[in-house]
């Protein structure tokens, strides 16, 4: 080995494993950089001298490997099965053996504590946060646990953490969702029909061979349970989140068809009580003309019954002719089409209701108008709210007092070439 000569005069050279020649690269936040450079000048080193230091005498808490948590996984599968004998020995009046159960299974959360606890302070907040939400609701109770120790939020959150540490990789390892159906369906819906539909919901997602749990919520009108479960399956593969927002659309009407569940249509999920004019006109309409339509024979039954409610109704006729193109609806200051009102009450459709007594096959039909057309009353500004367009158009401005579309479609086709000449 050639030895190592020092220059006379300067410092000795150092040997081969003294020499500072590996070089490790990483990037800061502005924060982070700063926040280490004051730390360096405080402690009166370099600031790469700091950094080193502080990388060779850093404590580091290792991952949870494969092997350690598919030993935990396994006690706290143990411990549930311990848990679920101590209830049946207490029911059948076993009370010493159920004290030996409970102590045994204490010890062995104990245990699984102890191996965890430096790793689930790093990891797992999301967990945390989502089961402390669903199980801290008033009123929030427990249907089902499935692969979890269930004693107390603490347990199912450590159990959660333990086993998605298999795969500590996924950075969501938290799955949530929210199965939510109509009050018209709440003496249908209980506990275990709740619990039911749940499961049969996540085996059609592919959500199978997981950790999960159901709670049900008390809190709205409308019943509704909380699904929190691991995206990281019993043997730490990951379950897919893949165009899930489709599957549940499609799920979700493949159930209420199967089990004969309430499909709310649009209108009836707007909370009307909240709606500001002419918003709350329109739907008073809405529901007066759907009351009223099936208890009158004829169309002036229907404007009887609608004008005791304050709503007249008004039809569109074709030039000086007795045919009827159109109809709307006024209620107060506001004026509707009937296709505005609702696309079932245009009034080739309305018309329809009434069979034989239609004013299609009846004479003097401008006799039953008790109104002339007017111009719908414009409310500035209401056009461009945000509740109006979240509601899809539904509520666009009105255009003109009827539904001026003729049943006619040469008459239609001839509408669309003229405003083609225009343009």
């Amino acid at each position: 080995m050639t030895g190592i000569r020092n220059k006379p005069g300067g410092r000795p050279a150092k040997s081969r494993i003294d020499k500072q020649n590996r070089v490790v690269s990483t990037k800061l936040t502005e924060l982070q950089f700063y926040a280490i450079r004051k730390r360096a000048t405080e402690a009166g080193l370099h600031l790469s001298e700091y950094v080193r230091q502080a990388v060779v005498s850093a404590e580091v808490t290792p991952r949870l490997n494969r092997q350690d948590a598919d030993t935990i996984r396994k006690l706290a599968g143990e411990a549930n099965n311990i848990n679920q004998l101590a209830h049946r020995a207490n029911a059948g009046g076993f009370a010493l053996v159920a004290v030996e159960l409970v102590k045994l299974k204490n010890r062995i959360v104990e245990i699984i504590n102890q191996l965890s606890d430096d790793w689930k302070n790093k990891k797992g907040s999301g967990f945390k946060g989502c089961v402390n939400y669903v199980l801290g609701k008033e009123q929030a109770a427990l249907l089902h646990a499935e692969g979890v120790l269930a004693e107390s939020n603490r347990d199912i959150i450590h159990s959660f953490i333990l086993q998605a540490g298999m795969n500590p990789d996924l950075k969501k390892p938290v799955g949530h969702i929210a199965l939510s159906y109509s009050p018209v369906d709440v003496p249908k819906l209980t506990d275990g029909k709740m619990v039911q539909l749940a499961q049969e919901y996540m085996r059609e997602m592919k959500i199978t061979d997981t950790q999960y749990i159901i709670v049900r919520h008390q809190d709205r009108e409308h019943p509704h349970v909380h699904i929190v479960f691991n995206r990281i399956d019993n043997n730490g593969k990951t379950i897919s989140d893949r165009n899930d927002m489709y599957r549940n659309e499609q799920v979700c009407k493949k159930l209420k068809t199967k089990h004969g569940l309430y499909f709310a249509g649009g209108k009836e999920q707007v909370k009307q009580h909240r709606l500001k004019e002419p918003d709350k006109s329109k739907y008073e309409i809405y529901n007066a003309v759907k009351n009223e339509i099936g208890k009158s024979k004829n169309w002036q039954q229907l404007q009887e019954r609608l004008a005791e409610k304050g709503i007249t109704i008004q039809f569109k006729y074709k030039g000086q002719t007795s045919e009827i193109q159109g109809i709307s609806f006024s209620k107060g200051e506001y004026t509707f089409k009937g296709s505005e009102v609702d696309r079932s009450f245009s009034f080739s459709k309305l018309d329809k209701c009434f069979g034989d007594a239609g004013l299609n096959t009846a004479g003097n039909n401008r006799q039953i108008v008790s109104a002339p057309v007017q111009e719908p009353a414009q409310t500035p500004g209401k056009a461009d709210s945000p509740l109006l367009a979240g509601l899809g158009g539904l509520f666009s401005a009105p255009s003109s007092p009827a539904d001026e579309t003729p049943d006619n479609p040469g008459e239609r086709k001839k509408k669309k070439k003229k405003r083609h000449l225009k343009l």
